[in-house]
């Protein structure tokens, strides 16, 4: 295989790679009911170590990939919202229907 072959294969599989991930993402930001626990994990992610520009024959689906995380982060953007207010709707609620503990102080040197 030659050099040319083996930078455009790298090139080919780190864009597999991040089209599965925005897939993933666009999936999740677009089913509600879909479990927390199934969304991607961002900590778990290790950019590729590529040497050299994007293959010219790759640059359109390089293109489309990154418009697409654009439209994932939206989503994803908008959900996180929708989450924050939901969680301090929950504080609101919760603030409300607790008990009021006051505080108590002993005197211990009197």
């Amino acid at each position: 295989m030659s050099a040319d072959d083996e930078h455009h294969a790298a090139w080919s599989s780190a864009l597999d790679e991040l089209e599965a991930a925005v897939d993933d993402a666009i999936v999740a930001s677009l089913s509600p009911s879909a479990p927390v626990g199934q969304a991607p994990a961002l900590g778990d992610w290790v950019p590729a170590e590529l040497t050299g520009p994007v293959p010219t024959e790759l640059l359109e689906r390089a293109q489309r990939i990154h418009d697409r995380q654009r439209v994932a982060l939206v989503h994803l953007s908008g959900e996180l919202a929708t989450l924050r207010r939901h969680r301090s709707a929950v504080g609101s609620v919760r603030a409300a229907t607790q008990p009021q503990q006051a505080s108590v102080y002993v005197d211990i040197t009197g």
